[in-house]
């Protein structure tokens, strides 16, 4: 499964035991089936065990690492915690940067990977399945580190990036995620002929 919208993505794809590890391939590639099945699991608070794909989540969540995900239905998460959700192709695991909790924003979820400076498109909580509560290293299963401390430029931007992106907001989920696509699409077109220059 590759990563979510212009942001990139480290993405997961369900390996876990029994009965889920055989809907494995049946269910890849398929978020809609995805979360019918992810839903019955939430409501029992399983968890189920991942591989990471991609290094938008950088040494924290490294390509190939195992990730144990805790299925769960809540109506909001703490900024720094890792979550595992649904876009519109795959499913992807980031940092939630931001959780609105009031208003018209109210319930919409920004994350990002490690790796990169600006956010994900954003989504509804709904479309999480839950919280990555471990990876798994040399020394056996342990808690996700903590976001790497960035250079102070590129703090300025990683935040610059997170007010445009909850800004939009304020107008509505759709709208937000159709600007901020537009958004990156402008820039990569714009740095297109600069790259060929190189």
């Amino acid at each position: 499964m590759s990563g979510p919208g212009p942001a990139g993505g480290g993405t997961a794809g369900p390996a876990a035991t029994g009965a889920v590890a055989a809907a494995a391939a049946f269910l890849r590639d398929h978020p809609e089936r995805i979360r019918r099945v992810a839903s019955g699991l939430k409501d029992a608070e399983r968890s189920l065990d991942s591989v990471v794909s991609g290094s938008s989540m950088g040494r924290q969540l490294p390509d190939g690492a195992p990730i144990r995900i805790q299925l769960c239905r809540r109506e909001a998460y703490q900024p720094g915690e890792i979550v595992a959700f649904l876009t519109d192709r795959h499913v992807a695991v980031h940092r939630v940067q931001t959780c609105h909790r009031r208003g018209r924003r109210r319930g919409i979820l920004i994350t990002r990977g490690d790796a990169h400076l600006a956010p994900d498109l954003p989504i509804h909580v709904s479309s999480v399945l839950g919280r990555v509560v471990a990876v798994r290293t040399e020394l056996g299963w342990s808690p996700p580190a903590e976001a790497p401390r960035r250079a102070l430029g590129e703090r300025v931007l990683a935040r610059a990036w997170l007010a445009i992106a909850s800004a939009l907001c304020l107008t509505g989920l759709d709208f937000a995620r159709r600007s901020l696509g537009f958004l990156y699409f402008s820039g990569r077109t714009a740095l297109r002929p600069l790259r060929r220059a190189r």
